[in-house]
């Protein structure tokens, strides 16, 4: 057989087969600015330039940035395909821009992931992720006031994101009702969501500012674990947009220093276990037009952090009758909550021994001492 029908039969067999000889490949940007696009030269190279090079290569590639500043300054930075891009770290790398658009936006079925740099926006918003689109953050800071975080405003959607170890000091908003926004070791500043929400070992600080905390107008499931939500006017508003809504849960976390009381229009289940309300300034804990079912166990509160309602109070108290107990830290009921419905219910002062020490220090201050139980519960 001669050489060139050896040839065409090897390529005929790739072809069979399917095979595919083609490499992820990474791309260095080495320009600071903005220039029209051309293409991605080893030393020149920006990173709208780097991101349009992805597209020749079928796998998911690399960009690499380097410690500096990169400006963004001929719209948006637009993701239709698989890449991640990543940078020196938040404290060294910075993509900013200036103009009233999107710096990073992942199209549909594009998937980012995005590490170690901040992104800053005067008028636009940092990264936007758009239905059947996914992003995953990690180790990024958005300053205050410099655009935010989500997913695209959708009536259905599935599109979701991920943050990891990061810092938003601007808004996270999460729009695709299909899709999900999960939120792990980081510090948020305000949530408005819509989808799926899950938060594992995050700080949510509103600062003293008139900010609602997290904000959830769906019925969608909602998880909180391990978080601290501080210094907002409303830690948690739940809205729900149906007759029927998925549980709240929300275990080992913290409520401190907050002026305002956690709203509650959605009819689901609030399962709270090993909570501690602390600082209120406000004596009304829950409060809202349809007050759902609240299950508390293990809950820890000081003199200041009363667990009281004040507004709809019968409304409440009937709902929360179904709750029926109020469990010990070792499992047994201290006694039915109401025998019949009240006007309010009022916890009063920690009533049960608290081992918080398995709080991650460096998001949630530290473990707090043990206290003394109390054996009764008035109210």
């Amino acid at each position: 057989m001669s050489m060139q029908n050896r040839i065409r039969l090897l390529a005929a067999l790739v072809l069979a087969l399917g095979l595919d000889t083609a490499h992820a490949a990474t791309f260095n940007v080495t320009r600071a600015d903005d220039p029209v696009p051309d293409s991605c030269l080893a030393g020149d190279c920006s990173l709208r330039e780097a991101i349009a090079a992805t597209a020749t290569t079928p796998e998911a590639d690399t960009i690499v940035l380097g410690a500096g500043q990169y400006r963004v300054t001929r719209g948006e930075l637009a993701i239709d395909g698989a890449m991640t891009i990543a940078a020196a770290g938040s404290a060294a790398t910075r993509i900013t821009s200036s103009g009233d658009y999107t710096i990073l936006h992942v199209l549909p079925f594009g998937a980012l992931t995005i590490q170690g740099t901040e992104i800053g926006t005067v008028d636009g918003t940092a990264v936007v992720v758009e239905d059947n689109a996914t992003a995953t953050l990690r180790d990024i800071h958005v300053p205050a006031n410099t655009g935010g975080v989500g997913t695209a405003s959708a009536d259905s959607g599935n599109g979701s994101l991920r943050i990891e170890n990061s810092t938003l000091d601007s808004f996270l908003a999460c729009f695709q009702p299909q899709g999900s926004c999960r939120v792990f070791d980081s510090r948020l500043h305000e949530l408005l969501i819509t989808s799926e929400l899950e938060l594992v070992r995050v700080e949510v600080d509103g600062a003293n500012t008139d900010t609602y905390g997290i904000t959830v107008a769906s019925s969608t499931p909602i998880t909180i674990e391990d978080s601290t939500i501080r210094r907002t006017d409303h830690p948690l508003y739940l809205i729900g947009d149906g007759d029927t809504a998925a549980a709240v849960h929300v275990r080992r976390t913290r409520f401190i220093d907050n002026t305002g009381p956690l709203i509650a229009d959605r009819v689901s289940v609030i399962d709270m276990d090993e909570v501690e309300f602390r600082h209120l300034s406000r004596e009304c804990w829950i409060s809202g037009s349809l007050p759902p079912p609240v299950s508390l166990r293990r809950i820890l509160s000081d003199s200041a952090g009363r667990l009281k309602c004040a507004r709809n109070r019968a409304a409440f108290a009937s709902k929360l009758a179904t709750a029926k107990t109020v469990r010990r830290g070792d499992g047994r009921s201290l006694r039915p909550i109401f025998s019949e419905p009240r006007d309010s219910v009022d916890l009063g002062a920690s009533f049960w021994t608290a081992d918080f020490s398995h709080f991650p220090n460096n998001r949630v201050g530290g473990s707090l001492p043990h206290r003394s139980e109390a054996t009764s519960l008035t109210s």
